[in-house]
C-alpha cells in the first residue's frame, strides 16, 4: 500500500523562510560593502592621478637654481603667475633648510584636476569638485637641511578620528631630509565620504552654516582647511581619507 503523502507543517515552513530571510539579509550586507569599498577604491584611484598630475608639475616648475631662491616667482607664456591658492610661488619655502615643511595648497580639485578658484560662488553642477590639495616643501639650501623634532600640539590629539596619529605627529617634518641643491616635494590629495560626515558632526567641526549658497557638509570641512592649512606647518582639519606622494626634487641633475 503506497504511503500518504505529507506536506510541510506550518513550523518547518516558517523555519525555512527564517533561514532564507538570513541568508538575504546577509547578502544585501555584503553587497553594500561591496558599494561602499568601490566607492573608497574609485577615491584613491582617482586621488592617485591628482596627487601625480600635480607632482610632477612641481618637478618641473622653474626654479632659481643658481641663487636658490624658492621665492622667486616666476610665469607663463601667457603671463601668468606660478601661484598657488595664497598668490605665492609654488615652492615657496618658509626658512630655507629648516627641517620643517612649508604647505602650500590649490583650491578644490575634480577628478579631472579642474580647480575650483572661487568656492564663494558655488553652484549645483560644482559638487564635481570634492578633492583637496596640499603639498610640502622643504628646500635643502646650500648646505643642505637640518632634522628637527616636530612640536605637535596636544590639541589636535583631542580629535582621533580624523587622522592617523602616527602620520600627524610627523607631519611637521619631511620623511625625506633633502641635500644640499634639493627640494623635498610631498603631495596630499584628501577626501571626505558621507560615512564620514556623521563624525566630524560629533566632533563639532561641521555646524550647517555654510558659506556656500546650497549647504553641502564637504564643502564645510573644506572650507576649514583653506583656512588653516596654509603654510602653518600642520593640517589641522584635513580628510583622514587621502594619497600622499613624495619625492626629492634633485637641482644638480637638471
Amino acid at each position: 500500500m503506497a504511503e500518504k503523502e505529507r506536506g510541510f507543517s506550518l513550523i518547518e515552513v516558517l523555519i525555512a523562510l527564517s533561514i532564507l530571510m538570513i541568508g538575504l539579509v546577509a547578502i544585501v550586507g555584503l553587497q553594500v560593502s561591496a558599494i561602499h569599498y568601490l566607492g573608497v577604491a574609485r577615491h584613491r584611484s582617482e586621488a592617485i592621478q591628482i596627487a601625480a598630475q600635480v607632482m610632477e608639475y612641481l618637478k618641473t616648475v622653474p626654479v632659481d637654481r643658481a641663487n636658490l631662491n624658492p621665492s622667486t616667482l616666476f610665469y607663463d607664456a601667457n603671463g601668468q603667475p606660478f601661484v598657488d591658492a595664497d598668490n605665492s610661488p609654488l615652492l615657496w619655502d618658509q626658512i630655507v633648510g629648516d627641517g620643517f615643511n612649508t604647505w602650500h595648497r590649490f583650491g578644490l580639485m575634480s577628478a579631472e584636476g579642474d580647480i575650483k578658484t572661487d568656492i564663494t560662488v558655488w553652484n549645483q553642477e560644482d559638487s564635481r569638485f570634492s578633492y583637496l590639495v596640499v603639498y610640502a616643501v622643504e628646500w635643502g639650501g646650500r648646505t643642505g637641511s637640518q632634522p628637527r623634532q616636530a612640536t605637535v600640539p596636544q590639541r589636535l590629539f583631542q580629535r582621533p578620528g580624523l587622522r592617523r596619529q602616527l602620520e600627524l605627529a610627523t607631519s611637521d617634518l619631511p620623511e625625506i631630509i633633502p641635500d644640499m641643491g634639493q627640494i623635498y616635494i610631498e603631495v596630499r590629495v584628501g577626501w571626505l565620504e558621507s560615512t564620514d560626515f556623521d563624525e566630524l558632526r560629533s566632533q563639532g567641526i561641521l555646524t550647517g552654516n555654510s558659506r556656500s549658497p546650497v549647504y553641502m557638509p564637504i564643502i564645510e570641512c573644506y572650507e576649514k582647511v583653506l583656512q588653516n592649512s596654509p603654510k602653518s606647518g600642520t593640517l589641522d582639519f584635513f580628510p583622514k581619507r587621502y594619497v600622499s606622494l613624495k619625492t626629492i626634487r634633485d637641482l644638480s641633475t637638471e
